[in-house]
């Protein structure tokens, strides 16, 4: 008995009269494949691995022990933690961590080591002591607005400010004249402004230069005159009379320093003096009811050396 079934992936074979056809087994014993007996190969055996492909590009699909694992491509090999590596089709893509707090005045910072971000103020610095530095929290640029307060020098006499280039500027206070001819603006340092009396000692001793003394001379009060707009200088301090006579102590050599070191001198005596200078240039006698300091004055023809004030 001839047993065929034509089928070249079978063993024909007879057992106790009967035909028996039994299947070529192939086997690779490899549990990721797929065994078979082509037909279309004349019976040979065939081992085509088992499709794992999941479709994702971005995935590394293999057989392990006959199960597919689909194991995603690792992108982070750049050793950098503040990148963020991503498969795109198959590729890796690295971009920066996103750090940014959404403050402009901080700067926003990553460590590779750990991937932390890190958040550093910005540092506005003008160098100029006295304005105040700060970042602008709207734009992150720095403005720096001067504080006057800090120039502030506790003197009534200067203005001190602020200048953002200069730093502290102190410019002199200007006092105003009240108009008054016996007073003069003055500015003190704790006080400020304010009106003080005139001292007449430099007036008075620059209209008689010879009595440089008169200021020291107890019997001679040197004064500023409010009415008359003036300074002036008297001898009631030692209560000497208002009526003098000139005597003719003064001798006709006499030079202009000692007629009036010797006027001041009789005036303090209780006398007084007033020596009258010809146009001869001879002293002569006078008589005057009023002050012994006088101011040059022709009188009938003569010059007295000072007439009354």
């Amino acid at each position: 008995m001839v047993c065929n079934d034509n089928n070249v992936c079978t063993e024909d074979s007879c057992a106790a009269g009967e035909c028996v056809f039994t299947a070529v087994q192939c086997d690779d014993e490899d549990e990721c494949t797929h065994d078979k007996c082509s037909l279309s190969n004349n019976g040979e055996c065939e081992f085509t691995d088992v499709d794992c492909d999941d479709d994702d590009e971005c995935t590394v699909d293999t057989c392990v022990e006959g199960e597919c694992n689909n194991t995603p491509i690792d992108c982070e090999t750049d050793g950098d933690l503040c990148t963020i590596d991503v498969c795109v089709e198959g590729e890796c893509v690295s971009s920066d961590m996103d750090c940014d707090d959404e403050d402009f005045c901080t700067t926003d910072t990553c460590a590779p080591e750990t991937g932390g971000c890190g958040h550093i103020d910005v540092h506005c610095d003008d160098s100029i002591d006295c304005t105040f530095d700060e970042c602008n929290p709207d734009d992150g640029t720095c403005t720096y607005e001067p504080q006057d307060e800090r120039c502030d020098r506790s003197d009534a006499c200067t203005v001190d400010t602020c200048d953002t280039t200069l730093g502290c500027v102190s410019v002199d206070v200007v006092c105003e004249e009240d108009e008054h001819y016996c007073t003069t603006a003055t500015c003190r340092p704790f006080v400020g402004c304010k009106q003080e009396t005139i001292d007449c000692t430099e007036e008075i001793e620059g209209a008689i230069e010879d009595v440089q003394d008169a200021k020291d001379n107890e019997c001679i009060i040197i004064y500023c005159d409010e009415n008359e707009d003036k300074c002036g200088a008297k001898n009631e301090a030692c209560g000497v009379a208002t009526s003098v006579v000139v005597g003719s102590a003064v001798g006709g050599a006499v030079i202009v320093g000692i007629v009036v070191a010797v006027i001041v001198a009789l005036a303090c005596a209780g006398g007084g003096v007033y020596a009258v200078v010809n146009s001869s240039g001879t002293p002569t006698e006078a008589t005057v009811t009023n002050n012994p300091l006088y101011t040059p004055e022709t009188v009938g023809g003569d010059v007295p050396f000072y007439r009354p004030q």
